[in-house]
């Protein structure tokens, strides 16, 4: 208040201003300023809300990105996980071939060791047989 009579008075001084010009020119300062004030009290508060709303769309990105890389992240673990199931599987299959192999190869050597066994008893009946023949003759 104290400066808005300082400087009525200093307006006051001028003496070709009416007092009536003085007011109103008062007045129309006052209102220019309070319109400015309420002008840069609606920026300030748009500029916030502008910042609001920023902040928001950043912060729903964020958890869109977040949700985006947990469902990849879980997608590459199932695969990781099936990749697994596929190993285990291929190796147990190849160990299956393994014994198999393994089983199969013994029977044949087992065949072979049988067949073997009845060449040489076959030999040696054989021999026998025509021993006792030559034996038969001998005495005859």
């Amino acid at each position: 208040q104290s400066e808005d009579d300082s400087f009525e008075s200093e307006l006051s001084s001028f003496s070709w201003y009416s007092q009536e010009q003085v007011k109103q020119f008062q007045q129309n300062t006052l209102k220019r300023l309070r319109e400015k004030k309420k002008q840069r009290s609606k920026l300030k508060k748009l500029s916030s809300k502008r910042m609001e709303i920023a902040q928001a769309k950043i912060n729903a990105g964020k958890k869109v990105a977040k949700v985006s890389m947990e469902k990849a992240q879980e997608r590459i673990n199932q695969r990781q996980i099936k990749k697994e199931e596929e190993r285990e599987k291929m190796t147990q299959i190849l160990n299956e071939e393994r014994e198999n192999y393994a089983k199969k190869q013994k029977e044949r050597e087992r065949a072979k060791f049988e067949e073997q066994q009845k060449r040489a008893r076959i030999y040696l009946l054989n021999y026998l047989y025509k021993r006792k023949y030559e034996l038969l003759y001998d005495q005859q």
